[in-house]
């Protein structure tokens, strides 16, 4: 150890105080005692360290470039051989890796001696360093590694698993260094379950020579299921002439053990004889056989029903004419063992001709009159699980006259007075199957509303005792009910009595179950169809949505508009510190960092049958739909709630630019929305996912997220005197009028006072941008879209006072120059432009409130009508003080 690091360390001893504050989260303390102890020692690298970390921790953001200054007097202490203690190698790595700087996207002054910009991973590039002074330290390199494949830093990942290997001649080494090599020469499975779920093959085949070979010398048994996985996973990529290898290795290897090995061994096994085609048809038999084998002898395979489908699938494609009885009696056998607790015998009795239709075409396996016993049977012994719709539907689905037999059948539980909950859960799935099966042309009428309404009442009787956490077994049938109004308003959606009953009836589910988060998320959707948002507030507060939901969940309450409804609500406690929006936002900074991290940790223990899915993770959460879209309705919140002069966040600005970009190139969103608590009665009925669509002219899609993610880079251009970009806009875009005029009107006002503060003068210049305001925004009939219109007004004109503030700044006269006769007509323009969009803000909201609500509602509806018409009038009140 040098003198110089002996010093530190002692000075870490003595800043022991200061380390144990920032353990305990006493940022405020430690800062303190720190600020008093540089002031003595200025040079001290230990404690400009733990600066680092403080200073990232209390400033976040807006301390990044302290925080890199500090860095590099860190590194310019350590000179020539960036000398640093283990402990301040730890602090340092940390504060970078949770800054997002693993991989920096900005360039890094590094060397004070050499002076030289170099862009680079800070946390790898300090292990290198080191490493570099210590080469007989393993361990330094390990950090290389890992710190390597967590920037996808692939030919150092590749170079130092191999060096790791060599040093320390383990098993484990051999293993990661041939996933490196795999890693780096062949396509990658895009995740780790599902499509997608196995490599394509290697353009170059030997060049997987090498890692099947570093992975052959850690010892040819698969100790583990993630061992077994990493082998086959090489050969597949490897091509046709390893598929034997494959073959015999998942028999030898795989064929028991652990779920998640044979699991494995099932799938690539599949993967493996679907590549084959005709050429190994054969092999299936064996399959069959082995699946058999398993089924019988182990317990838990028989009480799992992803290994009989495995059987039914290999049967449907063995060689063998006796396949299909020899799996009949193997099923028989297990029903007569188990199938007074367990369904999975059974089911798959019932479903064996389905899938020997699909997969080959082959006759049935089990005569009418058995099949149509079974069917019966199978009705009365599993028909209260929830899964009996969708296993009725798959084994009835490719033969008509089982079909009708079935449902006769259905249809006689459906005719039954429910005595019980077990006959009312009987009847509901009889109803809902029925119901399921209606043609895409029906049209539900009232009395099909109210049967299913009456059904939901009698179902309450059966949750009476139920504690408030538990789910009514009624709420199904409630939804049912809410969903045939839906669906009836959907065929006339200028008559709203269904849309109101059906607002109506989910506030009495909830009033009933307060756990029923299917109606909860559905009555936020309603609210803000309806144009009352912030009665949908205590429903999201009720959701209690976990971090791991708002990118999957939170679209409901965000997407096209959200921001400005809460803004003209005056609700937007959401969208400040503290809120779901930040949270939503603090997430997707997080996993950007914390995902890599993940990396490391599953190479840590060598689970590389995770890394597929991590790394799909990272780059879905980034390039995520609801992410962007919410880039968008932030921005817009904060031009909305923020005086003119304030420019949007730097973190907010970065992130449209990458949107932006990344939409520029092509790169399709990610759309990870989840739509499982929109309940669906499915089958060939609308959904209700489309008909409660909250815009009539579409969805969000990339189209429109590219219009508005440029037009908000043109503002925060604008707010920076940046260079405004001119914004094409064509068709496809789903972009309502109002948006567009938005988008088009206040990206001229940008654009040509953009170029006349820089001495430039646009033809035309703003004349007659502002004349038809009258037909860019109307008042539309759909509530939503009316808040939606009004703020994109409201916009525009906030957009306009930007323009006209920084203009008339740059108008003022100045001494000893002329002033500019351009700049005071722009000027004037935008006087006048003010007053023309407020003008047309106030017609529009005069223009609705004409309006009466055409709705006759029932007695006990009245105080939902009154409140939801309040919340519509507190908006365009609203609206008229912002506009003063």
């Amino acid at each position: 150890m040098s003198r110089q690091l002996a010093l530190w360390e002692a000075e870490e001893r003595k800043l022991q105080p200061v380390f144990d504050d920032v353990a305990s989260h006493r940022l405020a303390s430690a800062s303190s005692a720190l600020t008093r102890y540089l002031k003595k020692h200025p040079k001290s690298q230990p404690a400009l360290i733990i600066k680092m970390y403080i200073t990232h921790k209390m400033k976040g953001e807006e301390g990044e470039e302290e925080v890199i200054k500090i860095f590099r007097e860190v590194m310019v202490l350590g000179g020539k051989g960036k000398e640093m203690t283990g402990r301040g190698v730890w602090w340092v790595t940390l504060t970078l890796r949770q800054m997002g700087k693993c991989k920096l996207d900005f360039l890094v002054l590094l060397s004070a001696v050499t002076d030289v910009l170099v862009e680079v991973a800070l946390a790898q590039k300090i292990y290198q360093d080191l490493y570099t002074l210590h080469p007989q330290a393993h361990q330094l390199l390990e950090q290389v590694f890992l710190h390597a494949s967590a920037a996808n830093d692939v030919p150092t990942m590749v170079e130092a698993s191999r060096k790791m290997f060599n040093t320390t001649k383990e098993a484990r080494w051999a293993r990661t260094a041939g996933w490196a090599e795999w890693y780096a020469k062949a396509p990658q499975p895009s995740r780790s379950v599902g499509d997608g779920a196995f490599p394509d093959e290697a353009a170059d085949k030997n060049s997987l020579k090498v890692a099947g070979l570093l992975v052959g010398m850690a010892g040819q048994e698969c100790e583990t299921s993630e061992q077994f996985w990493l082998r086959s996973q090489i050969l597949l990529s490897s091509g046709p002439a390893s598929y034997p290898t494959i073959l015999k290795l998942s028999r030898e290897q795989a064929a028991d053990g652990s779920l998640a090995r044979v699991w494995h061994r099932m799938e690539v096994v599949k993967e493996v004889l679907k590549r084959s085609g005709s050429e190994r048809q054969n092999e299936w038999e064996e399959e069959r056989q082995w699946a058999a084998w398993y089924l019988e002898e182990e317990d838990t395979a028989a009480r799992n029903y992803a290994f009989y489908q495995y059987l039914l699938h290999a049967t449907a494609l063995a060689t063998d004419p006796e396949a299909v009885d020899k799996t009949v009696n193997l099923l028989e056998n297990l029903e007569k063992e188990i199938g007074s607790k367990e369904r999975a015998p059974a089911l798959a009795l019932l479903s064996i001709d389905s899938v020997l239709q699909e997969l080959a075409q082959k006759g049935e396996a089990i005569s009418n009159d058995a099949w149509s016993t079974r069917a019966a049977s199978y009705w009365a012994q599993w028909c209260l699980k929830g899964s009996i719709i969708s296993e009725v539907e798959g084994f009835t689905a490719s033969n008509s006259a089982r079909k009708e037999e079935v449902y006769a059948l259905v249809q006689q539980s459906a005719k039954k007075e429910a005595r019980n909950e077990k006959e009312f859960k009987e009847k509901v799935h009889a109803e809902t199957l029925l119901l399921r099966a209606r043609p895409a042309s029906w049209v539900p009428q009232e009395d099909d509303v109210e049967k299913w309404w009456a059904l939901y009442k009698a179902g309450l009787d059966y949750g009476r005792n139920l504690p408030p956490t538990d789910v009514q077994p009624a709420d199904e049938a409630g939804l049912i009910s809410v969903n045939l109004l839906l669906t009836i308003w959907s065929f006339s959606s200028s008559d709203e009595k269904p849309l109101w009953k059906a607002i109506s009836r989910l506030e009495e589910i909830v009033e009933k179950s307060p756990v029923c988060m299917h109606a909860r998320y559905l009555l936020i959707r309603l609210y803000r169809l309806v144009g009352a948002p912030l009665k949908s507030l205590p429903h999201l507060t009720k959701l209690s949505l976990s971090e791991i939901q708002l990118d999957n969940l939170l679209h409901v309450f965000t997407e096209r508009g959200g921001a400005g409804e809460a803004v003209l609500s005056k609700s937007d406690k959401e969208w400040k510190e503290g809120g779901l929006v930040e949270k939503a936002t603090g997430m997707y900074k997080r996993t950007a960092v914390e995902f890599p991290e993940y990396v490391k940790d599953a190479l840590s223990n060598e689970s590389y049958s995770k890394i597929p899915s991590i790394k799909y993770l990272h780059s879905a959460l980034a390039s995520s739909l609801s992410h962007r879209a919410l880039l968008v309705e932030r921005a817009s919140h904060y031009l909305l709630s923020t005086p003119s002069e304030g420019a949007l966040p730097k973190e907010l600005v970065k992130g449209l630019k990458k949107a932006a970009q990344g939409l520029e190139k092509g790169e399709k969103s990610e759309d990870l929305r989840n739509w499982e608590l929109v309940y669906e009665i499915g089958g060939s009925l609308p959904l209700v996912r489309d008909i409660t669509e909250l815009s009539p002219s579409g969805r969000v899609s990339d189209a429109w997220l590219n219009v508005l993610s440029q037009f908000w880079l043109n503002v925060a251009e604008f707010q920076a005197g940046g260079k405004v970009q001119d914004i094409t806009i064509s068709q496809g875009e789903a972009l309502e009028g109002a948006e567009q005029a938005l988008v088009e009107v206040g990206g001229k006002v940008l654009s040509v006072v953009d170029a006349a503060l820089k001495g430039e003068e646009k033809e035309g210049g703003l004349a007659g941008v502002f004349d038809n305001l009258a037909t860019s925004f109307t008042a539309p009939k759909q509530p939503h879209s009316v808040n939606l219109t009004l703020t994109s007004l409201l916009t525009l004109l906030r957009v306009v006072d930007l323009a006209f503030s920084r203009l008339a700044e740059a108008a003022k006269p100045q001494k000893g120059k002329k002033k500019s006769a351009y700049l005071g007509e722009l000027v004037d323009t935008l006087r006048k432009a003010r007053d023309q969009v407020k003008k047309r803000g106030l017609e529009i909201v005069a223009e609705i409130e004409t309006r009466q609500p055409e709705v006759e509602v029932r007695e006990g509806d009245k105080a939902l009508v009154e409140g939801i018409e309040k919340a519509r009038k507190e908006v365009l009140v609203n609206f008229r003080g912002l506009f003063k």
